[in-house]
């Protein structure tokens, strides 16, 4: 399933990539090579549990959405997700959002740091 995927895919054996302080110095070729810039932004412990907790809320809130065929949950999933996350960045870590360079690797990156703390590879 996905999760494997994630697993398998993503969390072994990434490669390094060029990171200044303003962000990656090359356009990333995949979600395993964005994987490590994703991290060096999500630093700051707050910051990260953040993050876990506003993706676990909007998980809940599409699976409520389906469950319960009412898809405002979802748009408050996304809400509750980005929120906490922006929130984190901006008054916590103090940097901006991967959103706003790589909107397409940052969603799936925000997963699998999700699955990675979840499983006890990165403290929450």
């Amino acid at each position: 399933g996905f999760l494997y995927f994630i697993d398998k895919g993503f969390s072994i054996d990434m490669p390094e990539v060029s990171i200044s302080k303003k962000g990656l110095k090359v356009r990333p070729t995949s979600a395993r090579e964005y994987y490590t810039f994703y991290l060096s932004q999500h630093s700051n412990r707050t910051n990260r549990r953040m993050h876990f907790i506003g993706t676990t809320i909007g998980m809940l809130l599409l699976a409520s959405a389906v469950i319960n065929q009412n898809y405002l949950h979802a748009l408050y999933g996304v809400i509750a997700g980005y929120g906490m996350a922006w929130v984190g960045h901006f008054f916590v870590e103090k940097n901006k959002p991967a959103t706003f360079q790589e909107p397409l690797y940052s969603f799936m990156c925000d997963y699998l740091m999700w699955w990675d703390i979840a499983r006890g590879n990165i403290a929450f």
